[in-house]
């Protein structure tokens, strides 16, 4: 068996990668900087879902909604402040109760499901 041998280093010991595990480790090391600068340029709801423009949405505030409609001029890279909503919805429109919430009642669930407020640190 051939003694493995590394151009930076010299004759290989425990200490010291091979050119083959430094080259793997560092091909690994660009992958996860190249995802993690992908995520960082995609905008994401309070939920962690991908926002993208054309989007149906609902803002909210404090966990009541304050408009509806569908995102329009976001920016990747950015999830606050960033876009408009064309709202969408007509002067009157009929009610069936069963296709129906209470407003208290989606704010209960929003606050339950822990999404009734923004996250912190962003």
């Amino acid at each position: 068996m051939a003694e493995a041998y590394s151009r930076r280093y010299g004759r290989h010991s425990d200490y010291y990668p091979t050119d083959e595990e430094f080259e793997r480790a560092y091909g690994a090391l660009i992958a996860a900087s190249l995802i993690e600068f992908q995520r960082r340029k995609q905008m994401h709801y309070r939920n962690g879902r991908e926002a993208k423009n054309g989007d149906k949405i609902v803002k909210l505030n404090g966990g009541e909604i304050q408009a509806f409609g569908v995102l329009h001029s976001a920016t990747p890279g950015n999830d606050y402040c960033n876009g408009y909503i064309a709202v969408v919805q007509s002067a009157t429109d009929y009610a069936c109760m069963v296709d129906c919430l209470h407003i208290d009642d989606l704010a209960a669930i929003l606050a339950e499901k822990g999404l009734d407020k923004r996250p912190e640190g962003k």
